[in-house]
């Protein structure tokens, strides 16, 4: 065969293969005991734009196997349920290879575990997609306290992250107190706590019955400093307000020319969510300066142009278009990214920041993601960033998010407490518009 031909079959299956992504890559049970969570699932993507089918996978005799559907759907996602039922004590690797009728080599799914225990009484089912998820993956709740190395007081406002296999799970915020704390599944996470002005700490454990309360110690970062580096901290004091246009001072940070694609949708409408989106853009909105231009986009049932492009000068209109904002409809998301990008190319500042930050509370529709992945990628080679904010997001469209924001060269941001709301979208700024 002649060389070119051999190079045109291999970018093929490098391009082939591309096409179906897996969820987590790899599955590090640790230490297997009796108190380790044997059950995961596998999400399964097709990225490609025509439907797919899993053929067939390795799993062995140490494995009970569930599968949702053997279809995937342009964009849809099927999952592969496992249940590990190890035979022997000792150190245990696989490589598991999922077959699929698109790709003309497999996926490999890598598991290790070091097994200390084996089930005396012979395997066990993996529990099918009939039952209820506390079923079949128990949760356990948690505590992490953030503490002030030095001197042991409680660091509030921290970030928290809770990762598994390099997935993040979950992004919280410390109360007052320096605690926080929520519902997990029971397994093996890589915990991280971070805060501007200290170095970042954290540990690897699994979360159980038995282990659910963490401690992190936050060490002082003599070098920072709060009104150049990270996020703002506003001072409490009466002046915040005059002393808040000097946050983009215009020696420092270019022009910024910004879309926001805002999620109005009808699941926007629950709890507090359209508080903390009105919250982030206000508090935005405050420091903006007459250089820098803003346009608001909505995407629910049809993309709509909410506000034309405005300069950070007419502070009063955008204010008002901000709290006008009601949510109700569908999500219609590839249309607002591509309107954003449109509006983006008409009005691009040369050497400023030209950026689309999407704010949503959940992942795009299964038939537009591969779509809204390919518009995010074509954008960000023509100088657009785009950054996503999850506004009380799953852990799985928290994962999405992040994806799309690193596809747009941008920085993906989790929204949850009022408090921070307005500080999450200036530090973005600062960052994305320092010269």
């Amino acid at each position: 065969m002649k060389p070119l031909c051999i190079l045109s079959l291999m970018i093929s299956a490098c391009f082939a293969q591309a096409q179906v992504r897996i969820s987590p890559q790899a599955i590090h049970f640790g230490t297997f005991t009796r108190d380790t969570e044997p059950v995961v699932d596998i999400l399964v993507e097709n990225l490609s734009g025509q439907r797919d089918f899993l053929l067939r996978h390795t799993f062995s005799h140490e494995y009970d196997v569930r599968i949702s559907s053997s279809e995937m759907q342009p964009g849809g996602i099927i999952v592969v349920r496992i249940r590990f039922n190890p035979r022997k004590n000792g150190p245990f690797e696989d490589r598991i290879q999922l077959y699929f009728a698109n790709s003309p080599t497999p996926l490999v799914l890598p598991v290790t575990a070091l097994v200390q225990y084996v089930n005396p009484n012979g395997d066990t089912a993996c529990p099918d997609f009939s039952q209820r998820q506390p079923e079949c993956c128990a949760s356990n709740l948690f505590l992490v306290e953030v503490l002030d190395d030095d001197t042991g007081l409680p660091v509030p406002k921290a970030l928290v992250r809770l990762e598994e296999n390099g997935y993040l799970q979950l992004r919280l915020l410390t109360n007052n107190q320096g605690q926080v704390s929520q519902e997990a599944r029971i397994g093996f996470f890589e915990i991280s706590a971070e805060k501007s002005g200290y170095y970042p700490a954290s540990l690897k454990s699994y979360i159980n019955s038995r282990h659910n309360r963490f401690v992190l110690r936050l060490r002082r970062d003599p070098s920072f400093n709060p009104m150049t580096d990270g996020l703002y901290i506003p001072p409490d004091t009466t002046a915040e307000a005059e002393q808040a246009p000097e946050l983009l001072p215009e020696d420092q940070y270019a022009a910024n020319n910004i879309v926001f694609l805002l999620d109005i949708s009808g699941s926007m409408s629950v709890g507090d969510k359209m508080d903390l989106m009105r919250k982030a853009l206000g508090d935005l909105t405050e420091i903006l300066r007459p250089m820098d231009q803003l346009t608001l986009v909505s995407y629910a049932d049809e993309a709509r142009v909410l506000m034309t492009t405005r300069s950070g000068a007419d502070k009063d209109e955008i204010l008002t278009v901000v709290k006008d904002l009601q949510a109700g409809g569908k999500t219609s998301g590839t249309k607002g990214f591509r309107r954003s990008y449109e509006i983006l190319r008409k009005t691009f500042v040369p050497g400023g920041n030209n950026q689309l930050i999407v704010i949503t509370d959940g992942a795009f529709n299964p038939e537009d993601q591969a779509d809204i992945r390919k518009l995010v990628y074509r954008s960000a080679s023509r100088q657009f960033r785009t950054s996503t904010v999850a506004i009380r997001g799953s852990a799985f469209a928290s994962t999405k998010l992040s994806e799309l924001a690193e596809l747009g060269n941008g920085s993906f941001l989790s929204l949850d407490s009022l408090d921070v709301a307005g500080d999450l979208l200036i530090g973005e700024l600062r960052k994305q518009s320092r010269k």
